[in-house]
Parts: C-alpha cells; sequence; structure tokens
C-alpha cells in the first residue's frame, strides 16, 4: 500500500470516529418497564399549582454520550450508552408530568449528520405541550455525534423564549463535558429573563469536574434544581424532581 493510500485511509478512519462513529451497528438497549408516581392527583385535589408556564429541554447529543453509563441504576438488557439513558430519563420525565396547561420545546446540540449539521437542532418548537407529540420529537432523535456548543443551544433557547410570556425551566442534560461559554450563555440569558427563567441540570457520566459544572449552570440561574440520571432512575426520584421544577405546593 502506498503512502498517499495509508494516510488517506487513516483520515476517513479519524473522521468517521469523530463524526459519526464506524464499526458494527450497535443493537439498542432495551429499558425495563418504568410506572411513574401520579401526581395528576396532587395536582388535580388543589395541593399543588402549576410553578411555570413554559419548559425547554436541551439534550447533548455530542459524540461523547456514545460512551457507555456506568452506573448499573437503569435496568436494561444491555449496557446502554449516555445518550440512551438521556433519552429514558426525558422519556419517564415526559410520563411523569401531570396533566397540566404548559408549553414545551425540545433542543439537542452537536454537529454532524445526527445534527444536520447545525450546533443546535430544534426537535420540538415551542408550543403547547402535549405527551404524545413530545413523545414523537424525543424518539426522532436517532444519534450523537460532534462536540459539545451547549452555549449555542442555551443561546437559542434563549431565542425560543421570546415567543411565549410567564415562568419558564429550562432542563439541560448532559455529561457535563463543556467548556465556559454554556456559562456566559446562562448568565446573558438571565439578564434577558432575569426570574421568569430558571435553569435546572440532570448529569450523566462519572466525571467529578463535570459534575460541578452542571451543578454550577444550575447555580448560576439562583433558582435551579440539580441533579443526576442515576437519582431519576426510580419512580419516586422522578416525582420529586418533576414536584420541584414544574410544581409549587399550596
Amino acid at each position: 500500500m502506498k503512502r498517499n493510500e495509508r494516510s488517506a485511509i487513516l483520515w476517513h478512519l479519524l473522521l468517521c470516529a469523530l463524526v459519526t462513529g464506524c464499526g458494527a451497528e450497535r443493537i439498542p438497549a432495551k429499558f425495563g418497564a418504568f410506572e411513574p408516581v401520579n401526581l395528576d392527583q396532587r395536582f388535580g385535589s388543589g395541593a399543588y399549582t402549576a410553578k411555570i408556564q413554559n419548559f425547554m429541554v436541551i439534550m447533548d447529543t455530542s459524540s461523547t454520550m456514545n460512551h457507555q453509563y456506568l452506573y448499573e441504576v437503569f435496568d436494561s438488557d444491555t449496557i446502554p450508552t449516555l445518550f440512551e439513558v438521556e433519552k429514558e430519563v426525558i422519556r419517564r420525565m415526559n410520563q411523569a408530568i401531570p396533566a397540566m396547561n404548559l408549553n414545551a420545546g425540545l433542543r439537542t446540540f452537536g454537529f454532524g449528520p445526527c445534527q444536520s449539521w447545525r450546533f443546535s437542532l430544534e426537535r420540538l418548537k415551542l408550543g403547547p405541550y402535549d405527551k404524545k407529540s413530545f413523545g414523537e420529537a424525543l424518539n426522532s432523535i436517532e444519534c450523537a455525534g460532534g462536540g459539545s456548543p451547549m452555549d449555542f443551544a442555551i443561546d437559542m433557547a434563549g431565542s425560543d423564549l421570546e415567543s411565549v410570556q410567564g415562568k419558564t425551566g429550562i432542563i439541560i442534560i448532559s455529561d457535563g463535558d463543556m467548556d465556559d461559554d454554556a456559562s456566559i450563555s446562562v448568565v446573558e440569558i438571565k439578564k434577558q429573563y432575569g426570574e421568569r427563567v430558571c435553569i435546572h441540570t440532570i448529569s450523566l457520566g462519572k466525571n467529578p469536574g463535570n459534575r460541578v459544572a452542571m451543578r454550577r449552570l444550575a447555580a448560576l440561574s439562583h433558582c435551579g434544581y440539580t441533579t443526576t440520571a442515576e437519582e431519576l432512575a426510580t419512580a419516586s426520584g422522578m416525582a420529586e424532581f418533576v414536584e420541584k421544577v414544574f410544581l409549587k405546593s399550596n
């Protein structure tokens, strides 16, 4: 094999690894059944009222989300990836949210073909919340790849919120592998919307520094709640998260 041909092949393999991932197709992990706590009864009884009128989920679909999720807290038939776990967490959150009038939106960030070559892709336009439509938008997210431009997704979410009124909860789920620009974007969106926006974070992965970075994003919003995927693996843990983000007790 000539040197130029060998170099071309190596560059091709590197590009595949960085952008799309090469090799045999992986069989997706299957998760066990999830039965959420019935928060409709608590909300309908008047024990709780709505804390927010809108929510936006920002999901990490960068290449690091293809790493294995190493906590053994989710019932699955094989070791899942971070990407599979984050989709499962948001799916369960969608199931647990009680029937209430909300606007909802869904964004992802990364780059490459999984993102239609955009840094942030609007998966569900901010509008009236419907569990089925939200679930379909979530299911349409098929893969992860590219870098981690979380700051760009936060900036775009700030633009999305210009179309709605009331208070908003922005939920960011990520392994926390990001740069400091995400913190700058949080500060900017708080300048724009003040107390109308709270940013909540869900951490994936085991890197301590990345987890601190995710907690810092929530702290910068001065009203955010921060947790981890493993804390949301149970029905009670997910119910607590939904209560803290979406509801307030009377």
